[in-house]
């Protein structure tokens, strides 16, 4: 049982200082949730967590791991609903995640 729940607007730099904008699906699955994004062939997934957020914080630990900062994240899309114009940004200040040790 895998489908997409949420779709997540990712923004930030990556590795090479570029900015970038691609969108990270958020599947549920049997244990919980699970994040995939994809970004110039490469494709990052989580391992199933029990909440979005924490799957969307796994997910931001891996791109910070990768070389990826200055991220943030907004819901753009709960099942087929467009929601970005009404959510609010949410912001993965860099290192912050293991610094508090929450990954």
């Amino acid at each position: 049982m895998q489908r997409i729940v949420e779709r997540h607007q990712i923004e930030g730099q990556d590795e090479r200082q570029r900015v970038f904008n691609r969108l990270a699906d958020v599947l549920r699955v049997e244990k919980g949730y699970l994040a995939v994004f994809h970004y110039e062939g490469l494709t990052f997934e989580t391992a199933p967590s029990r909440t979005i957020e924490e799957t969307l914080r796994n997910l931001v630990v891996a791109l910070h791991n990768a070389g990826f900062s200055k991220l943030r994240s907004r819901l753009n899309f709960r099942g087929r609903r467009y929601m970005a114009e009404r959510e609010p940004w949410v912001n993965y200040p860099d290192g912050v995640l293991h610094e508090t040790g929450r990954t």
